[in-house]
């Protein structure tokens, strides 16, 4: 009995190194920190890294939000949350935290992973997507920064099985936009009021690569885009 506990015991722990991003991370206690990680492995997984706020802590700034690590996790089954022991950067962005744009657009896009992912269901897409995203906002101008999370948000979108349909905007100054499908409505119809001009920015992002976007959104397109995206997102996952 006692041999089969063990075996059993070791089906379920492991420990996993893998590639992540540092989509949030919080103070625990006097010395240690709670983070959430989307990692190519695992997925969104919770971690507690005991002692990472000491003066000596191996983890350093590896676990601020933003980072991309290689992760070493010991995971237990069944278990919401795992120990993490170590974690080393595994690449630089130089700009994310030198500009409010850059590092509000990339945060944004974080919270948006945390908020839509299930736990520990690891999709490879999404993965590639996060760590393309943060990359491509990191290059681009800070007035591009939005346009190409936007994007990015997109295709988060079409992963999930809920992707804009591409179109022609119409002729009108003022659309609907429904929340099932994205289809453009006339005005008159139910959805989500969008100007022709914002709904032609919507397109763009949809057909251009991300690391070509060089859109600049006015302050009122970036809101109906931004408020749009949010709505879309919510009805699809309520």
């Amino acid at each position: 009995m006692s041999h089969k506990y063990k075996s059993s015991e070791l089906i379920s722990n492991m420990i996993v190194t893998t590639d992540a991003v540092v989509l949030h991370s919080r103070r625990y206690g006097d010395t240690s920190r709670i983070a959430v990680l989307y990692s190519r492995d695992l997925g969104k997984v919770t971690v507690m890294a005991k002692g990472a706020r000491t003066p000596k802590s191996p983890f350093g700034s590896s676990l601020e939000p933003l980072s991309r690590v290689k992760a070493t996790i010991y995971q237990r089954r069944n278990r919401d949350m795992h120990t993490i022991s170590a974690a080393e950067h595994t690449g630089g962005h130089l700009r994310l935290h030198d500009s409010y744009d850059h590092l509000s657009a990339a945060l944004a896009f974080c919270q948006l992973i945390h908020r839509t992912q299930a736990d520990e269901v690891p999709m490879a897409d999404v993965f590639d997507l996060l760590t393309t995203t943060l990359h491509e906002i990191d290059t681009a101008e800070p007035p591009t920064c939005f346009s190409r999370m936007f994007a990015a948000q997109l295709r988060l979108a079409e992963i999930m099985g809920f992707g804009l349909p591409i179109m022609e905007p119409p002729p009108s100054t003022a659309l609907k936009l429904s929340m099932t499908d994205g289809l453009p409505r006339p005005e008159s119809a139910e959805g989500f009021r969008m100007s022709t001009a914002a709904y032609s920015h919507l397109q763009s992002m949809l057909t251009t690569p991300l690391d070509l976007i060089t859109l600049v959104l006015s302050a009122e397109d970036r809101l109906e885009v931004e408020a749009f995206l949010q709505l879309y997102f919510a009805h699809h996952l309520r």
